[in-house]
C-alpha cells in the first residue's frame, strides 16, 4: 500500500472506532434510561413483544465528513492510478 492509501485507512479505522465507542456510550445510556423507566413503571407482564429501537449512525462533525471525505477522494485517486478510472454509476 502506497503511504496515502494507508494513511487514509487508517483515518477510516480511526473513524469506525470512535463512531463504534460513541454507538457504544449511547446504548449504555439508552439501557440505563430504559431500567430506570422500568424501575418507576413495573407493569405486569403481558404477551406483546418489546419494542426494540433500532441502533442509529451517530452524525458526523462538519469537520470529522470533510476529513472522511477528503480522505476517500485521495484514497479513490491512488485507485483510480492502479486501476484506471472509477465508474460513479452503473447503468
Amino acid at each position: 500500500m502506497t503511504h496515502a492509501l494507508a494513511q487514509a485507512h487508517a483515518n477510516a479505522q480511526k473513524l469506525k472506532a470512535r463512531q463504534a465507542e460513541m454507538q457504544r456510550k449511547e446504548d449504555e445510556e439508552r439501557e440505563r434510561e430504559r431500567r430506570q423507566q422500568n424501575a418507576k413503571h413495573s407493569a405486569p407482564a403481558t404477551d406483546e413483544p418489546e419494542y426494540v429501537e433500532l441502533p442509529r449512525i451517530p452524525e458526523l462533525s462538519p469537520e470529522e465528513q470533510a476529513a472522511l471525505d477528503k480522505s476517500m477522494e485521495k484514497e479513490r485517486a491512488e485507485m483510480e492510478k492502479i486501476l484506471g478510472p472509477i465508474p460513479t454509476s452503473f447503468n
